[in-house]
């Protein structure tokens, strides 16, 4: 398997920044999603 190097679309931070909080915004909601359903 060939791994690109890291590009500077990749290590631009506003990006960067904001896909990270959308996916911890996610796993958040899920985990009360999953706290919900084990009760």
């Amino acid at each position: 398997m060939h791994i690109a190097p890291t590009t500077p679309v990749e290590t631009k931070s506003p990006p960067y920044l904001e896909s990270g909080a959308m996916i911890t915004l996610l796993d958040y909601f899920v985990n009360i999603l999953w706290y919900c359903w084990e009760k």
